[in-house]
């Protein structure tokens, strides 16, 4: 099993922007994962939190999947081009 990882200064951002760290997104109920529209070689995983979709983009390598950050589903247009 591949181990998750994320960037600690970008999970102490999340806690003070966004009152969440990656700890409690990938704590969470995993709805889907996905490949990201946008970014060749990524992937994104989409959690339930607190009655919110989450989007969490990552790539990975043999052995870890690194997360490069969590948003909120209502920021979505940043992946579809679209608004909800």
């Amino acid at each position: 099993m591949k181990s998750i990882k994320w960037g600690l200064l970008k999970n102490e951002r999340l806690k003070t922007t966004r009152g969440a760290s990656f700890e409690d997104i990938i704590n969470s109920r995993l709805v889907a994962i996905k490949i990201h529209p946008h970014r060749k070689g990524q992937s994104i995983m989409l959690f339930e939190f607190k009655n919110y979709i989450w989007i969490a983009p990552y790539i990975e390598d043999e052995k870890d999947i690194f997360l490069k950050h969590c948003i909120l589903a209502e920021n979505i247009q940043n992946f579809t081009g679209k608004a909800n």
